[in-house]
């Protein structure tokens, strides 16, 4: 197609949100979902554009990116670096609660290991919704060929 340049997406292996597609946005539009472990192009027109993924009410940080025709930019995007720290929250909630109300077992300490746990959750439930995913331009190598759809997409 004359007259553009490409943008490709990664998605790398998650353990977390395998089972979930991200949808792209290239300027406020959606050009695409990426599933785990894929990659997808999309073809822009030169010139200045922002691009974010989304899952459910949770978003990555916008980017804004200028492109000349010709150009080919490639974005990495993944779930928090830390997850393994959101599964944990999550079990320790699930943890006291079961020893609670299965066991009868009501220890104040629980309760002290459960509130840090709640408050991860609740805040990427809340204020950093905006942050739960990263995107980020990756520098260090030209991407390899696509592995999902190539998309279209006139600004």
């Amino acid at each position: 197609m004359a007259g553009t340049a490409t943008i490709r997406i990664r998605r790398n292996d998650e353990s977390i949100n395998r089972f979930m597609a991200y949808g792209i946005y290239v300027d406020d539009k959606k050009v695409g979902a990426i599933s785990n472990e894929d990659t997808i192009q999309v073809k822009v027109t030169p010139g200045q554009h922002t691009i974010y993924a989304r899952l459910d009410w949770c978003y990555s940080p916008t980017l804004t990116f200028t492109v000349k025709e010709g150009d080919s930019r490639t974005y990495n995007v993944n779930s928090l670096k830390n997850t393994n720290l959101l599964m944990i929250a999550l079990f320790l909630v699930v943890l006291y609660n079961t020893l609670r109300f299965l066991f009868d077992v009501d220890n104040p300490r629980l309760i002290v290991l459960t509130f840090p746990a709640i408050l991860v959750l609740l805040y990427f439930l809340t204020l950093g919704r905006k942050k739960y995913l990263s995107l980020s331009e990756d520098k260090s190598k030209p991407a390899d060929k696509a592995v999902g759809s190539d998309i279209s997409y006139k600004a």
